[in-house]
């Protein structure tokens, strides 16, 4: 599958530069590191990028649900997948103050 397909059947396919970016951190994952090694499939590891992507702009909402439904993986392997990925490419997330008091 296509990123821009994932993308559609996510519902951000109107955000060019959202796709430029998972498409963008996607490439880093072939050149960094082989990502078969942590059990993450191309389409997994697509809509991962994607996700990493949207949550980086800040302004794009993105639905986990249906990412997760969308990568063929269960809740937690998604999850466990993509703090992987995201600790692999070097990516901080940044914590506000919502999610410190939760």
């Amino acid at each position: 599958m296509d990123l821009s397909d994932i993308a559609r059947k996510l519902g951000l396919s109107q955000h060019k530069m959202l796709i430029r970016k998972a498409a963008e951190l996607r490439r880093l994952c072939y050149v960094q590191f082989d990502s078969s090694i942590i059990g993450v499939g191309e389409v997994c590891k697509t809509v991962i990028c994607l996700e990493i992507a949207a949550t980086r702009f800040g302004e794009v909402i993105f639905e986990r649900q249906k990412a997760v439904k969308l990568s063929g993986k269960l809740e937690k392997a998604y999850i466990k997948s993509f703090n992987s990925l995201q600790n692999g490419l070097n990516i901080k997330t940044a914590l506000d103050i919502k999610e410190l008091g939760i």
